[in-house]
């Protein structure tokens, strides 16, 4: 009796170990599973964010021609006159302004040379540079009087450029570079006036 049942409980231990083993053991072909916790949906790049529009680098003249800077400002030879209708383009000691400050410069134009357009060929005489020099100055004291975008926005309503800023800095960024545009256009205006030469005012 006594052997009967230590031999049966030594089966039972050893039938639980095995089945214990059995439990624990990993089986080779079975695949690691993630934890639930730890499962990511998968996400796709986020879109590029598209460029602001800078308006300092619009306000700036450029030694030459590109897509934001299409009006060129070209020394005439002398004896060029109004009544000229073939243009070198791309004229040795041109500037290039964008539209955007063409537009904010065009009532400095139009006062030095009635009937201003830009849109079309138009030549300013040294008596007319000597005007223009003289607008562009006082605008250039108007315009660095300016430091908020809010002001600026209110000053130059008709402007897309200038409506579009949003912060102080980058006002005071755009109006430096106009500034700096418009002290090199006055001295341009100021030698060729001096040698009794024009400038003609085409666009692209």
């Amino acid at each position: 009796m006594r052997r009967t049942l230590a031999l049966a409980l030594a089966l039972a231990g050893a039938t639980g170990c095995r089945a214990c083993e059995s439990e624990a053991a990993p089986d080779a072909g079975a695949q690691p599973t993630m934890p639930t916790g730890m499962l990511v949906p998968a996400t796709s790049e986020p879109a590029p964010v598209a460029p602001r529009f800078d308006f300092a680098a619009r306000m700036r003249v450029a030694p030459k021609r590109d897509a934001e800077a299409v009006v060129e400002l070209a020394p005439a030879p002398a004896g060029d006159s109004e009544e000229k209708k073939a243009f070198e383009r791309n004229a040795p000691g041109a500037r290039f302004l964008s539209p955007d400050a063409m537009g904010l410069l065009h009532e400095c134009f139009a006062r030095a040379k009635p009937g201003f357009d830009p849109f079309r060929p138009h030549f300013l005489d040294a008596k007319a540079l000597v005007k223009l020099e003289k607008e562009l100055s006082a605008f250039a004291a108007t315009v660095s009087a300016i430091s908020t975008a809010a002001s600026a926005r209110a000053r130059f309503e008709g402007s897309d450029a200038v409506r579009s800023i949003v912060t102080d800095d980058e006002w005071r960024r755009g109006r430096d570079a106009l500034v700096a545009s418009i002290d090199e256009l006055r001295r341009m205006s100021v030698d060729l006036a001096g040698q009794g030469r024009g400038l003609w005012v085409l666009a692209s």
